[in-house]
């Protein structure tokens, strides 16, 4: 497996206005029709974008589009971008989380797909526990006097505060960071 190519994006991709939107979409698809059964005008309808436009961007591979949605999770999930690495180098984990819950919420399908597929066989599967190992060395990196059960619990704590629904803004992410800070 490319590391290189699993954690990067396609720059043309993240510039588009609607690519969290066209991501959700392929990943609405993929929930509903299944591994690669759709079509591109599939996606077109659902993302309500001309197909020469989604080629223009994403080219016409859905299997690699499906990829971009899993690397762009992973991204968001393990953070291994200069952005959230340097947050947390700074110790702001609640603006790392912050952004996370961000690109989560503008894509919440990418959510499900990750827990439909991450005990998944396959490529995909594969590409999912790649970036849960990932998300695991960076804690264990930037957390070195935990153990491994407490890294999977942060991890775990981590996930949860990124995509729940009762969690509002920072504020509500702080709050949770500093519960942990007391429980520990």
């Amino acid at each position: 497996m490319n590391k290189k190519a699993v954690i990067d994006s396609k720059p043309d991709a993240r510039k588009h206005k609607n690519y969290y939107h066209v991501l959700n979409s392929c990943m609405i698809l993929e929930i509903e029709h299944g591994h690669l059964n759709w079509t591109m005008s599939q996606l077109s309808r659902l993302a309500k974008l001309p197909r020469s436009v989604l080629y223009y961007h994403y080219g016409n591979d859905r299997k690699e589009l499906v990829f971009e949605a899993v690397r762009f999770f992973g991204k968001h999930l393990a953070g291994f971008d200069n952005d959230k690495l340097r947050l947390y180098s700074e110790k702001k984990y609640t603006d790392s989380i912050a952004l996370s819950r961000k690109a989560f919420l503008n894509s919440p399908a990418i959510v499900l797909f990750y827990f439909l597929h991450r005990n998944s066989d396959g490529e995909v599967g594969d590409l999912i526990r790649y970036y849960e190992k990932l998300l695991l060395d960076k804690l264990k990196l930037f957390f070195p006097n935990c153990s491994e059960a407490e890294i999977e619990a942060l991890s775990t704590i981590f996930l949860g505060i990124s995509i729940s629904p009762y969690i509002k803004d920072n504020n509500g992410i702080s709050n949770v960071l500093k519960i942990l800070k007391l429980a520990i």
